[in-house]
Protein backbone atom coordinates (compact mmCIF):
# COMPACT_ATOMS: atom_id res chain seq x y z
CA UNK A 1 0.00 0.00 0.00
CA UNK A 2 1.20 3.13 -1.13
CA UNK A 3 0.93 6.19 1.69
CA UNK A 4 1.26 9.79 0.87
CA UNK A 5 3.91 11.02 3.88
CA UNK A 6 6.82 11.22 4.64
CA UNK A 7 9.27 8.30 5.10
CA UNK A 8 10.38 7.83 8.80
CA UNK A 9 12.87 5.81 10.44
CA UNK A 10 12.24 5.43 13.68
CA UNK A 11 15.17 4.16 16.25
CA UNK A 12 14.46 3.28 19.58
CA UNK A 13 17.30 2.75 22.20
CA UNK A 14 15.85 3.45 26.26
CA UNK A 15 15.19 6.66 26.75
CA UNK A 16 17.22 8.07 23.42
CA UNK A 17 14.56 8.30 20.54
CA UNK A 18 15.33 9.53 17.30
CA UNK A 19 12.89 10.08 14.31
CA UNK A 20 14.89 10.22 10.98
CA UNK A 21 13.54 11.34 7.53
CA UNK A 22 14.94 9.59 4.34
CA UNK A 23 16.85 12.95 3.81
CA UNK A 24 18.44 12.04 7.32
CA UNK A 25 16.85 14.58 8.94
CA UNK A 26 15.91 14.54 12.53
CA UNK A 27 12.27 15.70 13.27
CA UNK A 28 12.39 14.01 16.78
CA UNK A 29 11.57 17.36 18.18
CA UNK A 30 9.03 18.05 15.56
CA UNK A 31 7.41 15.27 16.22
CA UNK A 32 7.44 14.95 20.14
CA UNK A 33 4.29 13.35 20.78
CA UNK A 34 5.12 10.28 18.45
CA UNK A 35 8.35 9.88 19.48
CA UNK A 36 6.79 9.80 23.46
CA UNK A 37 4.14 7.18 21.93
CA UNK A 38 6.66 5.06 21.00
CA UNK A 39 8.71 5.28 23.85
CA UNK A 40 5.43 4.17 25.78
CA UNK A 41 4.90 1.21 23.33
CA UNK A 42 8.43 -0.14 22.95
CA UNK A 43 9.26 0.02 26.73
CA UNK A 44 13.11 -1.11 27.67
CA UNK A 45 13.12 -2.72 24.05
CA UNK A 46 15.99 -0.91 21.17
CA UNK A 47 14.36 -1.31 17.93
CA UNK A 48 14.78 0.42 14.31
CA UNK A 49 10.79 0.41 13.11
CA UNK A 50 10.65 1.67 9.08
CA UNK A 51 7.11 3.51 8.60
CA UNK A 52 5.20 6.52 6.88
CA UNK A 53 4.31 9.20 8.84
CA UNK A 54 0.75 10.95 6.90
CA UNK A 55 -2.24 13.12 7.83
CA UNK A 56 -5.36 10.66 7.52
CA UNK A 57 -8.93 12.36 6.42
CA UNK A 58 -12.34 11.63 7.44
CA UNK A 59 -12.20 8.69 4.89
CA UNK A 60 -8.95 7.16 5.48
CA UNK A 61 -7.50 8.64 2.96
CA UNK A 62 -3.80 10.09 3.13
CA UNK A 63 -3.05 13.45 1.48
CA UNK A 64 0.42 15.23 1.13
CA UNK A 65 -1.31 19.20 1.32
CA UNK A 66 -2.63 18.39 5.20
CA UNK A 67 0.39 16.89 6.01
CA UNK A 68 2.54 19.60 5.29
CA UNK A 69 0.22 22.33 6.47
CA UNK A 70 0.29 20.21 9.89
CA UNK A 71 3.73 20.21 10.25
CA UNK A 72 4.39 23.83 8.94
CA UNK A 73 2.07 24.65 11.86
CA UNK A 74 3.62 22.86 14.61
CA UNK A 75 0.51 20.40 14.93
CA UNK A 76 2.01 17.04 15.17
CA UNK A 77 -0.97 15.60 17.06
CA UNK A 78 -2.97 15.55 13.89
CA UNK A 79 -0.27 13.09 12.37
CA UNK A 80 -0.19 9.84 12.26
CA UNK A 81 2.73 6.96 11.79
CA UNK A 82 2.13 3.83 9.85
CA UNK A 83 4.77 1.43 11.38
CA UNK A 84 5.21 -1.12 8.89
CA UNK A 85 8.43 -3.01 9.53
CA UNK A 86 10.80 -3.88 12.65
CA UNK A 87 14.30 -3.99 10.88
CA UNK A 88 16.35 -4.25 14.42
CA UNK A 89 15.69 -5.50 17.59
CA UNK A 90 17.69 -5.76 21.06
CA UNK A 91 20.75 -6.39 18.86
CA UNK A 92 19.63 -8.47 16.26
CA UNK A 93 19.42 -7.60 12.71
CA UNK A 94 15.59 -8.79 11.47
CA UNK A 95 16.22 -8.22 7.91
CA UNK A 96 17.02 -11.78 7.21
CA UNK A 97 13.35 -13.16 8.74
CA UNK A 98 10.88 -12.78 6.72
CA UNK A 99 8.54 -9.45 6.11
CA UNK A 100 5.74 -11.47 7.35
CA UNK A 101 7.28 -12.81 10.40
CA UNK A 102 8.77 -8.83 11.04
CA UNK A 103 5.18 -7.36 11.09
CA UNK A 104 3.79 -10.00 13.41
CA UNK A 105 6.41 -9.24 16.03
CA UNK A 106 6.15 -5.18 15.32
CA UNK A 107 2.36 -6.14 15.45
CA UNK A 108 2.96 -7.92 18.75
CA UNK A 109 4.73 -4.97 20.10
CA UNK A 110 2.77 -2.11 19.23
CA UNK A 111 -0.35 -3.87 20.29
CA UNK A 112 0.16 -5.65 23.57
CA UNK A 113 -1.71 -4.90 26.68
CA UNK A 114 -4.34 -3.08 24.56
CA UNK A 115 -7.75 -4.06 22.87
CA UNK A 116 -7.44 -5.41 19.42
CA UNK A 117 -10.72 -4.20 17.28
CA UNK A 118 -12.40 -6.21 14.78
CA UNK A 119 -14.20 -5.30 11.73
CA UNK A 120 -16.96 -7.18 10.59
CA UNK A 121 -16.44 -9.36 7.81
CA UNK A 122 -19.87 -12.02 7.65
CA UNK A 123 -21.15 -9.13 5.03
CA UNK A 124 -18.11 -9.70 2.52
CA UNK A 125 -17.66 -13.48 2.85
CA UNK A 126 -19.11 -14.58 -0.08
CA UNK A 127 -17.16 -11.90 -1.97
CA UNK A 128 -14.38 -13.13 -0.12
CA UNK A 129 -14.52 -16.71 -1.70
CA UNK A 130 -14.95 -15.04 -4.96
CA UNK A 131 -11.76 -13.49 -5.15
CA UNK A 132 -9.96 -16.65 -3.87
CA UNK A 133 -10.70 -18.41 -6.58
CA UNK A 134 -10.46 -16.56 -8.87
CA UNK A 135 -7.08 -16.63 -11.43
CA UNK A 136 -3.85 -14.66 -9.99
CA UNK A 137 -3.01 -12.07 -12.16
CA UNK A 138 -0.14 -12.97 -14.85
CA UNK A 139 2.39 -10.67 -13.70
CA UNK A 140 5.23 -11.66 -11.40
CA UNK A 141 6.30 -9.83 -7.89
CA UNK A 142 9.36 -8.47 -7.41
CA UNK A 143 9.52 -9.68 -3.48
CA UNK A 144 7.57 -11.89 -1.62
CA UNK A 145 6.27 -11.08 2.13
CA UNK A 146 7.68 -14.79 3.00
CA UNK A 147 10.65 -14.04 1.66
CA UNK A 148 14.05 -12.28 3.74
CA UNK A 149 14.91 -9.13 2.94
CA UNK A 150 17.63 -8.09 0.27
CA UNK A 151 20.08 -5.74 1.53
CA UNK A 152 19.47 -2.41 -0.22
CA UNK A 153 22.80 -1.12 -2.21
CA UNK A 154 23.47 2.47 -2.08
CA UNK A 155 23.84 3.34 -5.56
CA UNK A 156 20.59 1.88 -6.43
CA UNK A 157 18.37 3.80 -8.41
CA UNK A 158 15.97 5.47 -6.81
CA UNK A 159 12.21 4.12 -6.95
CA UNK A 160 9.75 6.83 -5.74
Amino acid sequence: MKFDGYRLLARLEGDDIRLITRGEQDWTERLGPLAKSLQQRFGDHQALVDGELVHVDEDGLTHFGPLQAALAAERPDELVFYAFDLLWLDGHDLRALPLLGRKELLAELLLRGRPRARAPVRAHRRRRRRAARAPAPSASRASSPSAPTPPTRAAAPATG
